[in-house]
């Protein structure tokens, strides 16, 4: 029998309800609860498809100054450790040292062997060359990832600033191959000389590999035909 008076409203008809289920036992279940399982997935996946229509909205809508501006501060983070192998670089200090011959003919001095990280040594410069790469390029990414480099002033911009960044990686890591190949050359291999060896190798191939990735036309996904 409905003992509710006429003229009270919904919400104190559900509280009347509640307290009944509590004095008899009844768990109160909450709103959300109630609803099926089918249901319940639905709402869930309908939030997770509004999160994703969002994140796609935000993706390739940044014009090329926007570019640019937000990857200043990580050329800045890199050129913190960049700055002398770079300097080396453009003043001929390191192409000279190649070319002459002296890579291989020179015997190597031993205070660049060993990780010291307050001397000039291989593994100083390889932990340099590792946390520069580790947090410059996926901040990189994601600012390619924002990037309209569907239009040419914007793939120009993330291009031209993903150079710049793949130049001062690859300065810092000259530094350290050098003097390893010289080390190789005046006391031959040994384990850990290899293992450097290969690693600089497959940095290297790895930045150059995201140099490639940076200077290609994102691919317009084409809508899905409705059947």
């Amino acid at each position: 029998m409905n003992t509710d008076k006429p003229g009270v409203s919904e919400t104190v008809r559900r509280g009347r309800r509640a307290a009944c289920d509590t004095l008899v036992g009844e768990p109160v279940v909450p709103q959300a609860a109630r609803l099926p399982r089918r249901t319940r997935f639905s709402c869930r996946h309908t939030l997770q498809c509004k999160a994703l229509s969002k994140s796609k909205k935000l993706r390739h809508r940044l014009g090329w100054i926007w570019t640019t501006a937000l990857l200043l501060p990580v050329h800045a983070w890199v050129w913190l450790a960049a700055e002398n192998p770079v300097l080396s670089v453009l003043n001929g200090a390191v192409p000279t040292f190649i070319l002459s011959g002296r890579m291989c003919t020179e015997r190597f001095s031993i205070i660049h062997a060993g990780s010291a990280l307050d001397q000039p040594t291989i593994g100083k410069w390889l932990f340099w060359f590792t946390v520069m790469a580790a947090t410059a390029l996926p901040c990189t990414a994601g600012v390619g990832w924002l990037a309209n480099r569907t239009s040419k002033a914007g793939r120009i911009a993330f291009s031209v600033n993903t150079f710049v960044l793949g130049f001062m990686l690859l300065s810092i890591l000259s530094w350290p191959v050098l003097w390893l190949i010289q080390y190789i050359c005046s006391m031959g291999f040994t384990p850990r000389r290899i293992q450097g060896l290969l690693y600089s190798i497959s940095a290297a191939a790895g930045i150059i590999l995201f140099l490639i990735w940076a200077t290609r036309k994102p691919q317009s996904r084409q809508p899905r035909s409705q059947p």
